[in-house]
């Protein structure tokens, strides 16, 4: 699977095994990965040219950053969320919800995210984030595909680092 982010004219490749999913993107020339893994709430940020990984919860500010499907869940279970109806999107039928922010005055909401779902993928066809105007996800070019384990691990040789750069020491238990 593919996707397109607007605003910055990112094109990503996203593999998923309808649990877990992978983006690899290009950003500044630098390679990156992103493993997402929903069942666990973690987040796994690679950066392959220094072998270095963040990990952290799906929900933690650094992974939504970085992971627009999990930052318009996030949203939605924070906020309103409204039922459109069903909407082929790119041939896959989709189920359609908007996001709403609301305010202290209930008649007062604002559009925040239109989400296309694809329950055969499991996974959003296209997200529109609204107040960032023309920024928006869309999978495109989707091929079905066996998927390998190696795709949703962190290599053995990565070093886990904080979001400062510094190398994570392991915790150890004092039994």
């Amino acid at each position: 699977m593919s996707y397109a982010l607007s605003n910055e004219a990112l094109i990503n490749t996203v593999y998923s095994d309808l649990h877990q999913y992978r983006y690899e993107f290009v950003e500044n020339g630098q390679k990156g990965v992103v493993i997402v893994k929903p069942e666990v709430n973690q987040t796994f940020i690679l950066m392959p040219a220094r072998k270095f990984f963040i990990k952290t919860a799906c929900d933690d500010f650094y992974s939504l950053m970085n992971d627009p499907v999990q930052a318009s869940l996030h949203f939605k279970e924070s906020q309103k969320e409204k039922l459109v109806g069903n909407e082929n999107m790119n041939g896959y039928n989709c189920v359609k919800k908007e996001y709403y922010m609301v305010y202290h005055d209930p008649d007062k909401e604002v559009i925040v995210y239109t989400v296309w779902f694809s329950k055969d993928l499991n996974f959003p066809v296209k997200i529109e984030n609204h107040p960032r105007k023309n920024n928006y996800m869309l999978l495109y070019d989707v091929k079905k595909w066996v998927p390998e384990d190696s795709y949703f691990k962190v290599p053995g040789d990565y070093i886990e680092v904080d979001e400062q750069m510094r190398p994570v020491i392991p915790q150890t238990s004092c039994t």
